[in-house]
């Protein structure tokens, strides 16, 4: 349906920097392996990780965009009619318990399935910005997303590591959606356990079961991540089975629980039992102890498009809410007049930017192979995807009061499926553990960093005070960045390069003092969490502002007002949660007294003081 994109950069002849096909794709190299064939540079490699070593690349300036017109209006009138028909199809439906058969016919009849299966087999072979467009037609209603993103994670999962054989047989029919997929992700913390036992002589048998299986139910097929045990005794690798329900022989897959969920009623909750399934090498998908690498592709591309969902589902939140602020009328005035309102509202906004940038910036680039690798990114995406969905609550009962608890309004199916999606969603600490530690292992590579001389290292920073604090409170510029984009974007730029330079100087402390303590030091990892998603989001906010502004983009400049305000804030925050780190490596021990506050909690079962009105004799 859309053509393919080609745009020349400055570093053009690296590796993947033209819009990859769905052959291409499939050919892939390892990113590792690529990354050292063509020498690339690590801001090359990884975005964040190039940002978090001071390295950055004049080209992610330019925000990436369709090459023709003609693509443009093409992949709009396509969302424009999905999302118009998906609107007129979930008008009647609520509290529906399954998929209604409108929705179905709505996704059929304008081949949303077929958009990201390859034209080779039977599909129509949308690009990154195509699908992150389209999802967010979707995101109208976050059911119908969960619904459809399930056949996009087993397509790209094959499509990836699947033989010839499996591809030619399964990807036609996810397109169809003659198929149904469920995916069983990898064993969680609840205690679930799939194995995949093999005695001497006999066939493999996978055993176990798996919670929380979307539409386990109807599936047809499942991908299971399962443990190998191995002879001697003992969990091994993880692999990745491909298991077709009608192709069990003696095995047998039912259906243990359903819950009942408070929202995203069209998607089913599922335990599943897995017992005596034969599996064989045709069953398997990337190969036998492979199955990290699958599931680490599904941790680096998963969050785009719920990111983009999201930005459809707030788009829509944020319409509904503005039009009854207008309409409302309290103390002989409109609700929309109300101070405190108008600040939810903005904050909703700017979040609604931000999180919009950043999916189509990177999404952009993927088309045109730019960055490699975006594990960090995708877990910073689901970080801002929980952020705003848990500010949108406040939000809604600030704008509406009463009215968002009421079962016949329409914010109440949004309220019930937005904490539904959250508590599917991995949360907060773990991602920071994600975006952190990646980034730290990286810059500990890239900078040969090694810590053979600590005291003396330890004496020649006590006699640099005054330098490292003069070169912390001043940082020179290095990129100067402000070259590149829209004059009046100068302060946001110097934010960004002031935060990197301070990241840098903090992560050279971090490593001196705590080397591989920093694992267990929750509250830094958090810190840096935080000042990687800013260092992100200005980056993507700065580079859309630009472009928008440059061409003279309809409302433009509140476009260049959001991001220069964004940038300051994101700035101030960065600063705070980078001096909350170098306190604690330094004289002032915060983090500690933080975890020590959450074991009292823990150990005392709660709130662990006594009343202030409380006497002591």
């Amino acid at each position: 349906m859309l053509s393919k994109l080609y745009r020349i950069r400055s570093f053009s002849k690296a590796v993947g920097s033209v819009r990859w096909s769905s052959t291409d794709i499939v050919k892939q190299k390892p990113i590792d392996v690529v990354a050292k064939e063509e020498k690339l540079s690590i801001e090359k490699t990884s975005l964040s990780r190039g940002l978090a070593l001071n390295k950055f690349e004049k080209d992610f300036l330019i925000y990436p965009e369709f090459s023709e017109a003609e693509d443009v209006e093409s992949i709009k009138r396509y969302v424009n009619k999905v999302e118009s028909d998906l609107e007129v199809a979930l008008k009647d439906v609520k509290d529906a318990k399954e998929l209604d058969s409108n929705v179905l016919a709505t996704l059929l009849k304008n081949g949303v399935f077929h958009s990201f299966i390859p034209k080779e087999y039977g599909g129509a072979g949308f690009c990154h910005k195509d699908l992150l467009c389209l999802n967010e037609a979707l995101g109208i209603d976050l059911s119908t997303f969960m619904l459809v993103n399930q056949s996009y994670i087993a397509s790209r999962l094959i499509l990836m590591h699947g033989t010839p054989e499996q591809k030619e047989k399964y990807l036609p029919k996810l397109a169809s959606f003659q198929l149904k997929p469920a995916i069983c992700f990898a064993d969680l913390p609840t205690g679930e356990k799939t194995e995949v036992l093999a005695h001497s002589g006999i066939e493999k048998k996978l055993n176990g079961w798996k919670t929380d299986v979307i539409n386990g139910d109807i599936a047809d097929i499942f991908i299971v991540f399962a443990t190998d045990v191995k002879k001697t005794g003992g969990d091994g690798p993880t692999t990745c089975y491909i298991l077709d329900k009608s192709e069990l022989g003696a095995g047998t897959v039912t259906v243990a629980e359903q819950k009942h969920t408070q929202g995203l009623n069209a998607i089913h909750l599922t335990k599943m039992n897995f017992s005596n399934i034969a599996v064989t090498e045709k069953n398997t998908l990337g190969g036998h102890g492979l199955g990290q690498e699958a599931l680490n592709e599904v941790m680096s591309y998963g969050n785009f498009y719920a990111g983009s969902a999201t930005v459809g589902f707030l788009k829509r939140l944020l319409k509904e809410l503005v039009k009854q602020a207008n309409t409302s009328i309290e103390g002989n005035r409109r609700v929309a007049e109300n101070v405190a309102v108008r600040r939810a509202l903005s904050e909703t906004g700017l979040n609604l930017f931000v999180l919009e940038s950043i999916v189509y910036y990177i999404g952009g680039f993927l088309d045109e192979g730019l960055v490699l690798t975006t594990d960090i990114e995708n877990a910073i995406i689901q970080k801002f995807i929980n952020r705003i969905l848990k500010e949108a609550f406040s939000t809604i009962t600030e704008v509406v009061g009463s009215s968002a608890t009421d079962h016949d309004a329409e914010y109440d199916k949004m309220v019930r499926d937005m904490n539904t999606l959250l508590s599917l969603n991995v949360s907060d600490t773990s991602l920071a553990k994600t975006i952190s530690l990646s980034m730290i292992v990286s810059w500990v590579e890239s900078t040969n960093y090694e810590n053979k001389y600590l005291r003396a290292q330890a004496l020649k920073r006590f006699f640099n005070v005054q330098k490292f604090q003069d070169a912390w409170n001043n940082p020179k510029l290095k990129h100067f960045m402000a070259e590149h984009v829209h004059p009046s974007l100068e302060p946001a730029c110097r934010n960004l390069e002031t935060t990197m330079t301070r990241l840098d100087m903090v992560l050279n402390r971090i490593i001196e003092d705590a080397g591989s303590r920093i694992r267990e030091e929750i509250a830094t990892l958090e810190s840096l969490s935080k000042v990687l998603e800013n260092n992100l989001a200005m980056i993507a906010t700065i580079s859309r502002a630009s472009r928008s502004y440059s061409i003279g983009l309809k409302n433009s400049d509140i476009e260049l007002a959001w991001a220069i305000s964004f940038c300051h804030s994101a700035s101030r925050q960065s600063q705070q949660e980078l001096e909350f780190i170098m306190d604690h490596y330094g004289l002032i021990k915060k983090n500690p007294t933080l975890v020590n506050i959450g074991a009292a909690v823990v150990d005392f079962g709660g709130y662990p003081l006594e009343r202030p009105i409380e006497r002591n004799w």
